[in-house]
Formats: structure tokens, C-alpha cells, sequence
């Protein structure tokens, strides 16, 4: 390990802590413009038939 260059090290761990937090905050991104396509999915399959008209009584 080099001792001269601590900065070095430090350096690369916190470009690598960026590019995590970039990778996350889009992953998030994507995963929640993806539910609402597939909330619109769902919500447009559990719609319920309309349920038959009443039958008249017979006296």
C-alpha cells in the first residue's frame, strides 16, 4: 500500500461512494416509474363486471 498518496485512497473510495448513490437514486427512479404503469395495470384489471339487473317480483 502506498503511504505517500493517502489521498489517493481516498480519492477512489469516494468516487466510488457517488457512482453508488448515482446507481441507486436511478434504480429508484426506474423501479417507481415502472409501478405506476403496472398500478395502472392492476387497477384496470380488477375492475369488476357490471352485475345483472334486478329480476321484478311476482306476486
Amino acid at each position: 500500500m502506498n503511504r505517500k498518496r493517502p489521498w489517493r485512497l481516498a480519492a477512489i473510495v469516494l468516487i466510488a461512494l457517488v457512482l453508488t448513490a448515482l446507481a441507486v437514486r436511478a434504480v429508484v427512479r426506474f423501479a417507481d416509474a415502472n409501478a405506476s404503469y403496472t398500478d395502472d395495470a392492476v387497477d384496470i384489471e380488477v375492475i369488476a363486471p357490471p352485475s345483472p339487473p334486478p329480476v321484478p317480483a311476482t306476486n
